[in-house]
């Protein structure tokens, strides 16, 4: 889900995967951030059960999920676990 005439940007290395995209809505909350179908109460669209999905994948691989919201976007990074 994007603004109309937002960007969507995509970082992939060796450390992490990084999904971005424009934002004119506050941060959402850490509680309610994996919820399913989660809406603000000035938003007509929630997380659904994307970023659910992805917290159950992420916890069974032994990765992490951080979330940022730097005013213009919302920041979602999966960071790899380390190299044994």
């Amino acid at each position: 889900h994007n603004l109309q005439g937002g960007t969507i940007r995509l970082v992939l290395n060796n450390e992490y995967l990084q999904i971005s995209n424009a934002s004119d809505e506050a941060p959402i909350s850490g509680e309610n951030l994996f919820k399913r179908f989660y809406t603000s109460k000035n938003s007509t669209s929630g997380n659904g059960l994307g970023l659910s999905i992805v917290k159950q994948i992420a916890d069974s691989s032994s990765f992490t999920l951080k979330y940022e919201h730097n005013g213009t976007e919302h920041v979602f990074s999966v960071l790899w676990r380390s190299a044994l």
